[in-house]
Formats: structure tokens, C-alpha cells, sequence
């Protein structure tokens, strides 16, 4: 099935079905998720589909219905630490291999290293210290979900935790017209 516009890897969504039957969750987000996204859940696509970005949104929207702020930060940190980034793993290597061992390193590069995971979504990081910086994240052409700026710190929260720094700290504020997002991170 082709999808069009802003889209996820399979991937991810597996990694956070996974995540939700591990931890006993999986029952009340189903009961919140929309159609689609419950079907999806239940079902997870395969690693290397494209799964529509409303889709992958509800699954966001529902898990915070559950659990708010820490639910949604937890999963989206446990998902990403037992899933994608091990399909990431021998890029993430390469880059700091070449570049040096630095959140900075990886998150300069984001834009080039999207397209193994997302597309319709760039992003632009700005360097604001020697271990700071903010990220900005912007939609080509559809409406992000509420919950992309907390699911997306949660992430970089993790390839930080991943290169060896554990003291990460994010903030992160949503554009009035919901098609972007930025991030600080500090590490």
C-alpha cells in the first residue's frame, strides 16, 4: 500500500505495540484508539511498510489518553531502545565513528538520516553550547499531532542515553500551526 505525505516506518509502530503488550497497556489504548490505529496495534505492520502519519498520531493521542506525559515518554523511550534503534544501530555508528561521539554529531545529521524512518517531516538542528542545542522539526505538508514534540524529545532523549550520556534534559514547544516542533536538548 502507497502512502502519501508524512509517514512512519513500520518499525516504529511495531516497536510500540511491543512496548504496550510488555507492559501491560495495550488494552486501554485499544479501547481509546481510533479505527485504524487500533487495528494497527493489534496487528502490527511489517518493519519496512510506510504507515500514514494520522495513523501513527491517533496511536500517539491514545497513549496519552491512557497515561499522559509519562506514558507516552516511557514508551515511546523503551520502543525506541528495543526497536528502531537497532535497526539504526549500524548508521548511528557510522556517523560517530566519522563524526565523533556527540548528540551534536547526531543531531546535525538528522535531516540526511531521516529517510530509513520518516519522511514528510525535515529537520534543522542549531547548535546553542558545547552540550546544547535545539531541534527543529517541520511537517512538508500535513498537521503534526499534539503529542509529536513530547514523543520526538523522548527519542532524542534516547540517542543520547544510547552514546553514553544519561543526564538529558529536553523542553519543547509546538508551532501555532501545528507543523512543527522544536526541542532543547541538553546533555
Amino acid at each position: 500500500m502507497s502512502v502519501e505525505g508524512l509517514a512512519f516506518k513500520g518499525s516504529i509502530l511495531r516497536g510500540y505495540s511491543r512496548w504496550l503488550r510488555e507492559q501491560g497497556h495495550i488494552e486501554r489504548v485499544l479501547a481509546c484508539a481510533s479505527g485504524e490505529a487500533a487495528r494497527r496495534l493489534r496487528d502490527p505492520p511489517l518493519v519496512t511498510e510506510w504507515v500514514a502519519g494520522d495513523v501513527q498520531f491517533a496511536v500517539l493521542d491514545a497513549v496519552h489518553a491512557v497515561g499522559g506525559d509519562a506514558l507516552l515518554r516511557a514508551m515511546v523511550s523503551g520502543s525506541t531502545q528495543t526497536g528502531v534503534l537497532k535497526l539504526l544501530e549500524p548508521l548511528i555508528q557510522g556517523v560517530v565513528r566519522v563524526f565523533g561521539k556527540s548528540p551534536a554529531t547526531l543531531f546535525s545529521r538528522l535531516d540526511s538520516m531521516r529517510g530509513n524512518t520518516v519522511r514528510g517531516v525535515d529537520f534543522r538542528y542549531r547548535n546553542e553550547g558545547e552540550r546544547s542545542g535545539v531541534i527543529e522539526a517541520r511537517s512538508q505538508r500535513d498537521a503534526l499531532s499534539a503529542h509529536s514534540a513530547l514523543a520526538w524529545a523522548a527519542l532524542f532523549e534516547a540517542l543520547c542515553r544510547t552514546l553514553g550520556f544519561d543526564d538529558v534534559r529536553t523542553s519543547y514547544e509546538s508551532s501555532g500551526d501545528r507543523m512543527g516542533v522544536s526541542i532543547r536538548v541538553q546533555w
